[in-house]
């Protein structure tokens, strides 16, 4: 099942959300994945690569490196991806529409330099002394 299919424009950025009610605070053309699992078996996954559907990733801040090994999936297949922002909010429910249209207006272009800097960032570094 496709969240909110009939409403969807195929051809324009699609924004992607873990639930129904952070959908009540994003633009028009926007689905929610229900839940924060995501992949090539699903069809959400299947329907966007066959229109090449450019996306905005607005998933929960604890879900942030799977959104970024979604992006870098659906980057594979060609798809133009933007990363929204956020923190320090939960989830896109918990913004208004105002704070939802800055923060998207503001998504980061999705690539592997991008990627790997995020990989970067969670290491941690040990210290011995």
């Amino acid at each position: 099942i496709i969240f909110n299919d009939l409403n969807i424009d195929w051809r324009k950025e699609l924004t992607v959300v873990e639930g129904p009610l952070d959908l009540i605070k994003c633009n028009d053309n926007a689905t929610c994945i229900l839940g924060s699992s995501f992949g090539e078996s699903y069809a959400l996954f299947k329907k966007i690569i066959s229109h090449g559907t450019p996306i905005i990733l607005a998933l929960d801040p604890d879900a942030i490196s799977k959104s970024y090994k979604y992006a870098k999936l659906l980057s594979e297949y060609g798809i133009e991806i933007r990363m929204l922002d956020v923190e320090p909010f939960s989830d896109v429910g918990e913004m208004s529409k105002e704070e939802f249209e800055i923060r998207k207006q503001n998504a980061k272009i999705f690539n592997e330099r991008s990627r790997l800097i995020h990989k970067i960032s969670k290491i941690r570094s040990g210290s011995l002394i």
